[in-house]
């Protein structure tokens, strides 16, 4: 009896331990995206007010991403991360111009 019960307590705490993280990774991520949702409306009129303002798409993205920094903080570093991945990538002529010399 006694072994049993210790084989049913572990049985049920490796079920828990595998469980357990999937809930609460779904519960963080779930929180983050109704964040993110939630400070869009005012990062699109950031963005119209700084391209309108003669801005070009990766100076304005970089703009909004600093401003939001206090009231919508992970939609601030989403921002951010992108501009920095909009910075690295090759402009467009460049690449196609590699599209042409690689063989198909």
């Amino acid at each position: 009896m006694n072994s049993s019960f210790i084989l049913l307590a572990g049985l049920f705490l490796v079920m828990l331990g595998l469980i357990l993280p999937d809930i609460w990774l779904r519960v963080k991520t779930k929180g983050r995206m109704k964040r993110i949702v939630r400070g869009f409306p005012d990062a699109c009129d950031l963005l119209v007010v700084c391209v309108e303002a003669g801005m070009g798409l990766d100076a304005a993205i970089h703009r909004v991403g600093e401003e939001l920094g206090l009231t919508h903080q992970e939609l601030s570093d989403e921002l951010k991360l992108l501009n920095l991945e909009l910075r690295r990538e090759r402009p467009a002529t460049a690449l196609c111009e590699t599209w042409r010399r690689e063989p198909a």
